[in-house]
């Protein structure tokens, strides 16, 4: 719902972007699950990062809460 919001709040809007813990698998799969995609894995000083976005386009293509 709140990526929902994003997209409907401001049409300007192309994509969301996240970056949880790349050994986070739980929230890795729920994101996937809503239409995310892991575009790579990078390195913070404090965490290992999985890159994850969503596209407007897809997510209105695809998600079931569009």
């Amino acid at each position: 719902a709140l990526v929902h919001y994003l997209f409907l709040d401001d049409p300007r809007t192309q994509r969301v972007v996240a970056e949880p813990r790349a050994d986070n698998a739980k929230m890795i799969g729920y994101m996937q699950n809503q239409c995310f995609h892991c575009e790579k894995e990078f390195d913070f000083p404090h965490k290992r990062a999985a890159l994850m976005m969503l596209g407007r386009e897809r997510f209105f293509d695809r998600c079931e809460l569009a």
